[in-house]
């Protein structure tokens, strides 16, 4: 389940569906992703993004934690889809470790296992998950891709659907904002030339003004030739192999204290 899904499940799960939901949607967004949905049609692709966390009030936005790099690689040319996704928190000079909300990690699927290594544990587990390649990939690149049938599942808790054209970065582009009960939105923005992505986020009101889930793409790349060794792991010397079960406690262990940490960081501290 893709994270566009889930925010429209969240929605509706506390909303229903909207008295005022929209009959219809304006043709040209469909139009236009379809056309997202071509230009993304491959076999193997790599994607880079950059997601963070903000707070905008009176116009201000103010990061929450400090933002993740993530490099996605997805093979589905065989009839068993294989994928690599490699995180990478982006901190600043003389800041600590425990600041996000995501460790770094690397996870992959190679054909029959799902395998991870966490550099702050600096250990590594596998287990049997076939499935989760295509869980895993929709719920990534779900932020950034708009499907036709994403905005068809949406369509009853709808206020309001838009589409324009927008500047991002210099770039002429198409802005999509998707628009439900409360303020909650989803907005893309998607290259106006190549038909790309170029940026999703979820905005939804708050106490201090707007919480807003921002995913950006630096690089995509189709129908890559990968090197035969793409999803194997290849843990450092030193790490230790532990049971899933094992791993799922140190995980959460490491959470509890860097969620202890976060906002003394993040506000300068020691």
């Amino acid at each position: 389940m893709s994270r566009f899904l889930l925010f429209v499940l969240s929605i509706s799960c506390l909303l229903k569906v909207s008295a005022n939901a929209i009959n219809t949607i304006p043709q040209e967004i469909y139009s236009l992703v379809a056309k997202t949905e071509k230009a993304l049609s491959f076999k193997t692709l790599m994607a880079v993004t950059i997601d963070g966390l903000y707070t905008e009030k009176n116009g201000k936005q103010e990061p929450r934690c400090y933002p993740n790099q993530k490099k996605l690689i997805l093979d589905k040319s065989g009839k068993i889809w294989k994928l690599l996704i490699e995180i990478k928190p982006i901190v600043p000079k003389g800041k600590g470790k425990n600041q996000n909300p995501i460790n770094p990690r690397i996870q992959l699927f190679d054909g029959k296992f799902r395998w991870i290594y966490d550099p702050l544990l600096n250990v590594y587990t596998k287990k049997l998950d076939s499935g989760w390649p295509i869980y895993a990939s929709k719920f990534e690149l779900g932020c950034l891709i708009l499907s036709r049938e994403l905005l068809e599942q949406s369509k009853p808790y709808l206020k309001s659907a838009s589409l324009q054209r927008a500047k991002f970065e210099g770039k002429d582009a198409y802005l999509i904002t998707l628009t439900y009960p409360g303020d909650h939105q989803r907005v893309y923005w998607i290259d106006a030339k190549t038909y790309l992505p170029l940026q999703g986020e979820y905005i939804t009101p708050s106490k201090e003004g707007k919480s807003i889930e921002r995913y950006k793409v630096m690089q995509w790349k189709r129908d890559i030739k990968l090197p035969f060794n793409a999803f194997v792991l290849k843990p450092p010397k030193g790490a230790k192999e532990v049971d899933w079960q094992t791993y799922q406690e140190l995980q959460k262990q490491f959470n509890q204290k860097a969620e202890l940490h976060n906002k003394s960081i993040l506000e300068g501290g020691k």
